[in-house]
């Protein structure tokens, strides 16, 4: 009798309103409630004091926060599972998750007497994990805290709640930098981000201890990154308040990550000679304290604002030491970050082969680490690349696709992005307005995970090509050089090109000499995988759209 949307909010305002007047139904059957109701009388007091505990997590539970919030074992579990109570997940990371079903959480809860006990217990236990994994101080564990935190973002985000709820400023301040760090990994809303920092901000309380102390001056650092852009001068004002609170702890490490804040925002206005100073005296107090991570966000800063100024060596040389460096202390984040820039700063010098592995190491980062928030950045690079090797349909639906990124996932970055680099309108003009309408609506509609493989499987395409050139093949050497590897004769390659067979003789005696072979077979071993440039028209290879997910 109801839709499925119509069933869905019925059994979000209230699941005991659905039932059955039938005859032919039990009476403990006629509504959910009464099922329910009709379970509860059948189980243990120990079973039913663990249902109600676990009621308070959301979006499902490893056996150990089940252990440590609602005293469970594994032998109760066992027994919850084959109830059907709580059900077994399936992991992709080889452990094992549990969750109740909505309508069993939301009746647990409402038997639930000892709630405020029971929150406590679940604050602490995901503060405490979001603690041992260090994502709310200076240390590089991106790659040891991307996948438990994402399975528990929710019960993170409910903790938050609650601890804002008690108005614990510290506990809720570190909850909230803990939870924007994840970010690069899941991009959750921004606003939401932003939101739960500032309301744990706005919190009274005295700040009584080191951890306390040093919570909210990360959490300042955190609201200023996001305001720097739209509002430099507050911002300014959370970096001072920080760097206060980061001295008076005698936290060196944070006191660097403050100033390198601040020449961030300086970079953000123009000064981009500010910005190096501020960064080249955060390097220094990085490396005398040991932030061997937080030093090679002072390099990316650096090469960043030489890109933006036009020092295109300085840029590359301090991106590439950056990337080392993030490599080497495990932080693909910040890896693959500076990849990126490394790669438009490469096109800006006309190092095209250098641009396309710098895009391929940041294509393998994000997929090998799920890395979320560089990917729209990513693709506007691939497609600035495509225009400016004349793949102009290509292009237009890469930018479509970064477009459709950033409006799905309100993704807005704290540090400057690729895009005022853009060669977009460079892209329509040569295609035409009508078909780059078209391609880059088509890209809107591109599956995120599709255009990952389509443009891998570019930049490999647009890499031997390049190879190609970098031998110094003109376009009509290519063209002959690839029907030589498809088997062809110089007969049928003269005919086929409009080209008498002397010029094909001639054509292949300056191919062999370019690439170093003397012989027809060694030229179609070099020739192996070689890809045709673009065509005049700029049309090249298309990307198949699909629709989102």
């Amino acid at each position: 009798m109801l839709s499925p949307r119509d069933l869905l909010a019925s059994l979000t305002k209230a699941h005991a309103a659905l039932g059955s007047h039938s005859a032919q139904v039990e009476d403990r059957h006629r509504s959910i409630q009464l099922v329910l109701d009709s379970s509860w009388r059948w189980l243990a007091d120990v079973d039913r004091s663990v249902i109600e505990a676990l009621g308070v997590f959301v979006g499902g539970f490893t056996r150990e926060a089940a252990e440590a919030v609602s005293g469970a074992d594994l032998g109760t579990l066992s027994h919850l599972s084959q109830l059907a109570l709580i059900q077994r997940l399936p992991d992709p990371y080889g452990g094992s998750r549990y969750q109740l079903h909505e309508l069993v959480r939301s009746y647990a809860l409402g038997k639930l007497e000892r709630l405020d006990d029971i929150r406590k217990r679940h604050l602490h236990y995901f503060l405490d994990l979001v603690d041992s994994l260090g994502i709310w101080s200076n240390t590089p564990v991106e790659a040891r805290w991307s996948d438990p935190i994402a399975a528990d973002l929710a019960n993170i985000d409910a903790a938050l709640v609650y601890a804002l709820h008690r108005e614990d400023a510290e506990q809720a301040q570190r909850l909230a930098v803990g939870l924007d760090h994840f970010w690069p990994f899941c991009v959750p809303s921004q606003e939401h981000r932003l939101s739960r920092l500032e309301a744990a901000l706005a919190l009274p309380g005295p700040l009584e201890s080191d951890g306390a102390v040093r919570a909210r001056a990360q959490a300042l650092l955190i609201v200023g990154r996001r305001e720097v852009a739209a509002d430099p001068a507050r911002s300014q004002a959370r970096y001072r308040e920080a760097r206060q609170l980061f001295q008076n702890i005698d936290d060196d490490a944070g006191l660097a990550t403050a100033i390198r804040d601040r020449g961030n925002a300086r970079m953000l206005q123009g000064d981009y000679q500010g910005c190096r100073r501020d960064c080249l005296d955060s390097l220094v107090r990085c490396r005398a304290c040991g932030d061997q991570h937080g030093a090679a966000w002072c390099l990316e800063t650096i090469g960043w604002a030489a890109v933006l100024s036009g020092d295109w060596t300085e840029a590359i040389t301090r991106l590439s030491a950056a990337t080392a460096s993030f490599t080497a202390s495990d932080a693909p984040f910040g890896a693959c970050q500076c990849d990126i820039e490394l790669a438009l700063a490469h096109q800006l010098r006309g190092e095209w082969i250098e641009s396309v592995d710098a895009c391929l190491r940041a294509l393998n980062l994000q997929r090998s680490h799920r890395l979320m928030a560089t990917w729209a950045d990513l693709i506007e690079v691939v497609a600035r690349l495509c225009v400016e090797q004349r793949r102009w349909t290509v292009a237009a639906q890469l930018y479509g696709a970064a477009a459709a990124w950033h409006g799905d996932y309100d993704h807005v970055s704290w540090f400057p992005t690729v895009g005022r680099f853009s060669l977009s309108n460079q892209g329509r003009t040569r295609l035409g307005d009508p078909a780059w309408t078209e391609a880059y609506e088509g890209g809107r509609r591109l599956d995120p995970d599709r255009a990952n493989l389509i443009v891998d499987e570019l930049m490999i395409d647009l890499r031997r090509q390049l190879e190609v050139g970098s031998a110094g093949l003109s376009l009509r050497e290519t063209e002959v050089l690839r029907l030589v590897a498809a088997g062809l004769t110089d007969g049928e390659i003269a005919e086929r090109l409009v080209l008498s067979p002397r010029t094909v003789h001639a054509h292949l005696r300056t191919i062999y000499r370019k690439l170093g072979v003397t012989s027809r077979t060694a030229a179609t071993h070099a020739a192996a995988g070689i890809v045709m440039p673009p065509d005049p028209s700029g049309r090249g290879r298309q990307l198949m759209p699909t629709k989102r997910g």
